[in-house]
């Protein structure tokens, strides 16, 4: 995901002047009482729910706003501090998520790609760690392992102790 893309499209589809746009905009959670609601959001008529107030609650990641959630609701309430001050920790836990997750992805395709390139090479590809307390243990064998030594790569790597996992 290239978020910096992602938001620069939705920032240009909020419409202008939206409690949205306002809120996208000041990076902060937003309390939008009943008429303020009614006035920028006129389809929640149709909704055929009384829609009395909204949160608006920015996603971001790091410094960036990625969107803004609008959470509704048909009970009045007032305009609560402590609840903004806790919404924009949840906008920001919720940004990191979606930020962990990116990289999850990033490194689960950089994983395979690696895999690939090590399945094509005519040898066997491995990485052969030495670790601080002296041990030392094979991290990766690839599958070429099957084809010139019949032996699957979970044969040579190394369990705790040292001991081998298939030998």
């Amino acid at each position: 995901w290239d978020l910096a893309q992602i938001s620069s499209k939705l920032v240009s589809r909020i419409p202008a002047r939206s409690a949205g746009e306002r809120a996208w905009h000041a990076s902060v959670p937003q309390w939008i009482g009943a008429d303020q609601l009614r006035s920028f959001q006129p389809w929640l008529d149709a909704c055929g729910r009384p829609f009395v107030n909204a949160l608006l609650l920015p996603v971001t990641v790091g410094t960036k706003v990625v969107c803004v959630l609008e959470l509704l609701t048909t009970r009045a309430r007032s305009d609560d501090r402590e609840l903004l001050a806790s919404a924009a920790v949840i906008g920001s836990q919720i940004g990191q998520y979606i930020e962990r997750k990116r990289i999850e992805a990033a490194q689960q395709q950089a994983d395979e790609r690696l895999r690939n390139i090590a399945a094509n090479i005519p040898g066997i590809v491995f990485e052969y760690r030495l670790r601080p307390d002296g041990t030392a243990a094979f991290e990766f064998v690839s599958e070429r392992s099957v084809d010139m030594l019949e032996e699957r790569p979970g044969a040579f790597i190394f369990v705790g102790n040292g001991d081998t996992a298939g030998l």
